[in-house]
């Protein structure tokens, strides 16, 4: 469910003024039952390995809502408002440059909480195979994978620069 849409701001680059000038979308993940739970899965040994092939380290509370939020969106490119429930794949804004920002890009953090020092907790992302195997009936297959930070990634997973 989106919890709060933030859209006024334009002004990007890394001047100082800039500094928490970001648009952003909040959304808190449902757990109460009404629906499939499609959205990021908090990560664990058991699920995923690091792209070290290390086991993921999990910071911060287990259990609780999953708060997700989405920074740097171009300004009047959000298409949810407060209250609405989205769905895996669904367009919810477009990457922008808005804030402290260099070039257009998109800051995700997961939360346990939604008070503004919570820690944040590592989750899975799903992205398609990139080595063009099939399942046999012609989809790519899905591939879990843990995010490292200063890596690029697509719908696919990690892209080399």
């Amino acid at each position: 469910t989106v919890v709060e849409c933030r859209d006024s701001n334009s002004l990007t680059g890394v001047a100082v003024s800039n500094l928490f000038k970001w648009n952003s979308i909040s959304i808190r993940e449902n757990d109460d039952g009404g629906e499939v739970n499609t959205g990021p899965q908090e990560a664990s040994s058991d699920h995923a390995r690091t792209n070290d092939g290390s086991n993921p380290v999990i910071k911060g509370e287990q259990g609780g809502p999953l708060y997700l939020e989405y920074v740097h969106i171009e300004t009047g490119s959000i298409c949810v408002k407060p209250g609405d429930r989205v769905k895996k794949g669904q367009m919810i804004c477009r990457s922008g440059g808005v804030g402290f920002s260099p070039e257009p890009h998109l800051h995700f953090s997961a939360f346990r909480s939604d008070h503004p020092t919570a820690p944040t907790v590592r989750v899975l992302f799903e992205g398609r195979s990139s080595d063009g195997g099939c399942d046999g009936v012609g989809e790519k297959k899905p591939s879990l994978f843990i995010p490292q930070a200063g890596s690029l990634y697509n719908n696919n997973g990690a892209v080399s620069r």
